[in-house]
């Protein structure tokens, strides 16, 4: 199950990342139009629109997924699996 968490952190970013340039909107008249650019990635191209290449983007992407991977990884060895009450309880229980 551990490597199905760990997976899921790179797949997430990579579908929020290149399906996140454009989204479907529902129009008051009931048709869809697109794309329309995601607020975000407007607003961090409007403040420096010669920084800001689509690999600088993707970089950041790969930055986000590397700081929630590191995130995880500490909280999984801060916080046992097995609460410490439990395991006492087992260590009483007589061995059948």
């Amino acid at each position: 199950m551990e490597i199905f968490a760990i997976l899921s952190v790179p797949i997430n970013i990579s579908i929020m990342y290149f399906t996140g340039e454009t989204w479907k909107v529902k129009n008051p008249d009931g048709t869809l139009s697109w794309p329309v650019k995601v607020r975000f990635i407007e607003w961090i191209t409007s403040l420096a629109p010669n920084y800001w290449t689509p690999m600088k983007t993707l970089l950041v992407a790969v930055l986000i997924e590397h700081g929630i991977l590191a995130l995880k990884i500490i909280v999984a060895a801060i916080i046992p699996d097995i609460p410490e009450s439990v395991l006492d309880k087992e260590r009483k229980r007589a061995i059948i």
